[in-house]
């Protein structure tokens, strides 16, 4: 199997078979990190204010972080091409409500013992 040369979105070195949550320099290692928890963090916060369970939360961090390099991690992975749907918006939160879990399974409505 031949190797791909791959480049880093944020040093721009080159790196062969590449994965983004595996990082090539320490300062990407920072920004990663960091990154990821205050994603975690957003996504946490509209749960509990709209009593949610979250599940797949470490795979839609990562694929949030893939696929939007410009930094606008609100938008749905899933849905990307659709302003209107992200973590919380309206839309989201009535596929919860109608449909007991969002778009990307990530948010899942509590059945009624708040399990």
């Amino acid at each position: 199997m031949e190797k791909v040369k791959k480049r880093c979105a944020w040093c721009g070195k080159e790196f062969y078979d590449f994965d983004i949550t595996q990082c090539c320099c320490q300062d990407h290692r920072y920004l990663l990190n960091t990154t990821k928890t205050k994603i975690k963090s957003k996504i946490r916060n509209v749960a509990k204010r709209f009593n949610f369970d979250v599940q797949n939360l470490d795979k839609i961090v990562n694929a949030k972080i893939r696929f939007f390099k410009d930094g606008d991690y609100t938008r749905c992975p899933c849905d990307a091409d659709n302003p209107e749907r992200y973590c919380g918006s309206a839309q989201c939160i009535s596929d919860v409500v109608t449909k007991n879990h969002c778009h990307c399974h990530l948010f899942h409505k509590k059945d009624k013992a708040g399990n």
